[in-house]
């Protein structure tokens, strides 16, 4: 049985490996039965995508022991530091399916689910420095390409 993926793509970053993500699942009648139990929702963890930005579903695994009955009907969300959270809905998880996830969009600084000036004013106390929650890009500067990501996304709300 081949287990579903999710394709994704986080915004600025030519490498997606460098950034964990969140997938939660989501089921208004299932019973997701995971470890620990949750009746309606279950976490996956914190994963990372490979080079293709795809994230796996790996039924029965000891990090995510997840069992999915029915396999559609689903809502997956995807969050990340630094990014705006993504929802899809009405998902089938069927084996071997990619389910694609919009573009997760750059600029959450501090994961309130919005670009605004807390974001900006957070970057701003990081600029120029080779570190930092404002590297938005990962290229080791905080600097006027993170910036950019502010200004485009700025008063953006995620799902």
């Amino acid at each position: 049985l081949v287990p579903p993926k999710f394709a994704l793509m986080l915004e600025g970053l030519d490498d997606p490996r460098t950034q964990l993500v969140e997938l939660t699942l989501e089921h208004p009648t299932a019973i997701l039965h995971s470890t620990p139990p949750h009746p309606t929702e279950v976490t996956l963890a914190r994963l990372r995508p490979d080079a293709e930005g795809k994230v796996e579903l790996l039924v029965n695994n000891s990090i995510r022991n997840v069992l999915v009955t029915p396999a559609s009907g689903y809502t997956v969300r995807v969050s990340s530091d630094r990014y705006l959270t993504r929802e899809v809905t009405g998902v089938a998880l069927s084996a071997g399916a990619e389910i694609s996830i919009p573009t997760l969009l750059a600029g959450d600084l501090n994961s309130d689910n919005e670009v605004n000036s807390v974001d900006g004013s957070i970057l701003h106390g990081q600029w120029g420095r080779s570190f930092g929650v404002a590297d938005i890009n990962r290229d080791r500067k905080v600097n006027s390409i993170d910036w950019g990501y502010i200004r485009k996304n700025f008063l953006t709300f995620g799902d």
